[in-house]
């Protein structure tokens, strides 16, 4: 293995800490404002399931609709009131 040897001043390295500090503190930034913009994201859908009326459920489609078939009442008779 090749070993490298630099030569580096203490300006150069602190002006390369600064810019790999920058480089960082860029990253966890963007990490954050990403976080951020999918909970807004969630939020945003979950204004809209709202709004339209939606709902969550584990039945599939085929089940809720087995059901609501099931629950039918089929009876001519009118009440009076």
């Amino acid at each position: 293995m090749t070993r490298i040897t630099l030569d580096v001043d203490n300006a150069h390295l602190s002006t390369l800490l600064l810019f790999l500090k920058t480089l960082n503190y860029i990253e966890v930034k963007k990490v954050e404002q990403d976080a951020v913009s999918e909970q807004d994201e969630r939020e945003k859908l979950n204004k809209l399931n709202a709004l339209a009326g939606a709902w969550s459920d584990d039945r599939t489609a085929e089940q809720i609709i087995a059901e609501i078939e099931e629950a039918r009442v089929f009876n001519r008779s009118i009440e009076v009131l």
